[in-house]
């Protein structure tokens, strides 16, 4: 039997928040959803605990 093959297509990054398990925003960058991050936190430094940069893999899956 076929196992299903998964290729890393392209990675991207995501802000999230573990208060409401929701993705906020995606960006092409690592330093762009930081970028972002950081200016929440400068209004909103108590969100400093729930709101993070996570990378997403985008993937395609297929058979062997």
């Amino acid at each position: 039997m076929a196992r299903p093959c998964h290729i890393v297509c392209a990675v991207i990054y995501a802000v999230v928040s573990d208060q409401i398990n929701q993705v906020i925003e995606f960006f092409r960058t690592p330093a762009e959803a930081e970028a972002m991050l950081e200016t929440v936190l400068e209004d909103e430094p108590g969100w400093r605990e729930i709101l993070y940069v996570e990378p997403v893999e985008l993937v395609t899956g297929g058979e062997n």
